[in-house]
């Protein structure tokens, strides 16, 4: 009762708090680690939980002394008070359910960790964001050699420069270190690790997510440090004149600029809600990335040099790495040139022939890279992880139309968390009651399992359909190690590719004919001569454009006679051949007198 009574920010009072477990717990190291965080939490809140409610007061008090200023926009002003106040609520009373935290642990678990390519790949984001943005501030040779040398002293300390600096860079790396710019990983967010999550739950999944993020935590890690180093001293080399103060927020700045901030408290507030936290995991990755792009081509469309050389240098350096496909919007524009340039007798894809005419100019290898990145002069592919073409609209498999296209679309809209849960379980499952038990275990297992099952595949049989049709027969031992570590082999991927360009414009050239039988067939069965003479022109277009599969006389009269036997053979909408109607017994619970 006397503690009750203590004031709300009273630390005795914390302690009253109890689950009625009889007993207590034996786990010390548990126990003083989440006494420790809510020790720590209650004295930040302590130290500076009125200095933020202060800021917010002074803030609305600033909009409304100003809203009778004529050239001030209230309404502007009071949408970041507001916004800023919902986010000063959640940071004190975060509510984030048990299973939101489980659910995204485990979703980094199964699709990033222990994946080799996913670390490799996290490496890239140094040339790919970095270098533009530190190139347009300082000049590209400059950037390119400060991040080559920062980089060599990054690996040379073996991941930590504080054994290496020495004088004020030292003094800023560990000030970088202290606030956070170099160590808070997209990794340890995603997984919830210390952010005031359920905290028995992230307890229990330490030791997981410690093992599956360490190539991860480490590859960000590298990134960050090399990234401060450089920018560091660009800045000062710059100006000589420059305080230690100034060139430290002008590292810090172009670090998080380019790493991102994944600490939880940046997230935009729709996507920290527990379902949301679910759906969008490792979408802050594409949230990020579609601002920095949009801002600078904002600024620079309104003048600003800098920004136009980051613009075109991140074009650029996504260009080389993921090819002309890999670039916002362009699968976009390759749909709608496909939509336009095709007919209902000639389907055409506008990737197909792009490819196609590379390849013809220039060869199909440098044709290749020029499609999907530099990446396709070697045995393995990246451009399907660097690129920037699905940070906006979900990836569906190309070839899908109508409900199947819908389907695709959803699951992949729906997240990878239900993707892992229920669609790969379901496919899994599927396959292997086909009687296709390797396909079937990697569509169930976690990506690096997976990548490891696939690589076996294609080192004992190549790369083969499920009906054991050959893509790529020699898959090279380069080529399927390189799957074991996650990256597709390029000649795998260009043969797929290939191979759902030209099935999917005979899927459309099938259906397209078989539409014309029957719409044909219902104006023979209807005995409208207006509508046969229409049809029997359409029918003229297509076999003029599909000489290869025309449709004949004798075509629409078979299929007049089979469906008019099929309907009046037919026994309560079911019609099977004579020797099978046996089977049309087995429904007779739906006879009635």
């Amino acid at each position: 009762l006397y503690l009750s009574s203590l004031p709300d920010l009273s630390w005795a009072k914390h302690g009253i708090h109890r689950k009625g477990t009889p007993g207590f717990s034996q786990d010390a190291r548990r126990a003083f680690a989440q006494n420790m965080f809510h020790g720590a939490r209650y004295l930040a809140k302590l130290r500076h939980s009125d200095r933020l409610a202060d800021a917010l007061m002074a803030m609305q008090d600033h909009v409304d002394e100003q809203a009778a200023v004529e050239d001030y926009d209230s309404v502007a002003g009071q949408q970041i008070v507001d916004e800023m106040t919902k986010r000063h609520d959640l940071f004190l009373n975060p509510k984030v359910n048990p299973l939101a935290t489980m659910a995204t642990s485990v979703g980094f678990v199964w699709y990033l960790g222990l994946s080799p390519a996913s670390a490799v790949v996290n490496l890239s984001q140094t040339p790919l964001v970095a270098f533009p943005l530190m190139g347009a501030k300082w000049g590209f040779r400059k950037a390119a050699a400060a991040l080559e040398r920062a980089s060599r002293e990054t690996m040379g300390a073996g991941n930590d420069l504080s054994k290496r600096l020495r004088g004020d860079e030292l003094a800023a790396f560990e000030r970088a270190v202290k606030d956070g710019t170099i160590d808070i990983t997209q990794a340890h967010d995603l997984a919830g690790i210390a952010q005031g999550e359920d905290q028995g739950v992230v307890w229990r999944m330490r030791p997981i997510m410690k093992a599956a993020a360490f190539m991860f935590h480490h590859a960000e890690k590298f990134n960050r440090q090399a990234t401060f180093l450089a920018a560091y001293r660009l800045a000062k080399a710059a100006n000589p004149a420059i305080t230690e103060d100034e060139a430290y927020r002008q590292a810090k700045d172009i670090t998080y600029r380019s790493h991102f901030d994944y600490a939880a408290g940046n997230k935009p507030r729709i996507m920290q809600g527990n379902l949301a936290r679910v759906v969008l995991l490792f979408k802050q990755f594409a949230q990020n990335m579609i601002y920095t792009l949009a801002r600078q081509g904002v600024l620079a469309a309104k003048g600003d040099r800098q920004a136009a050389k980051a613009f075109g240098a991140l074009l650029t350096s996504h260009a080389l790495a993921a090819g002309i496909f890999g670039l916002p919007l362009v699968n976009v524009l390759l749909e709608a040139a496909s939509m336009l340039g095709s007919t209902d007798d000639e389907p055409w894809d506008a990737e197909g022939a792009l490819r196609n005419y590379m390849a013809e100019a220039v060869g199909p290898t440098a044709g290749a890279a020029a499609a999907h990145g530099l990446s396709r002069l070697t045995p393995w592919d990246i451009s399907g992880r660097v690129g920037l073409d699905n940070l906006i609209f979900p990836d569906v498999r190309e070839g899908l139309e109508g409900e199947a296209w819908a389907h695709a679309a959803a699951a992949s809209a729906a997240g990878p968390v239900l993707n892992m849960a229920l669609i790969g379980p379901a496919k899994g499952l599927a396959l292997i009651a086909d009687g296709h038990w390797l396909r079937g275990l990697e569509a169930m297992m976690p990506a690096a399992l997976r990548s490891g099952l696939k690589s076996v595949r294609y080192a004992t049989e190549g790369a083969q359909t499920r009906d054991g049709k050959t893509i790529v027969e020699d898959v090279g031992v380069a080529e399927w190690l390189g799957q074991a570590a996650g990256f597709s082999p390029s000649r795998v991927r260009d043969a797929g590719k290939a191979r759902e360009i030209v099935f999917g414009l005979d899927r459309r050239i099938n259906a397209r004919r078989a539409s014309l039988i029957r719409d044909y067939g219902d104006a023979v069965m209807a005995k409208d001569h207006g509508a046969m003479g229409r049809q029997r022109e359409a029918v003229l277009r297509f076999n003029e454009a599909n000489p290869d599969r025309p449709i004949t006389g004798a075509t629409i009269v078979q299929s007049v006679r089979m469906r008019t036997m099929r309907a009046a053979e037919a026994e309560k909408g079911i019609y099977l051949p004579r020797k099978r109607r046996g089977l049309v017994e087995q429904g007779r619970f739906a006879d009635v007198e």
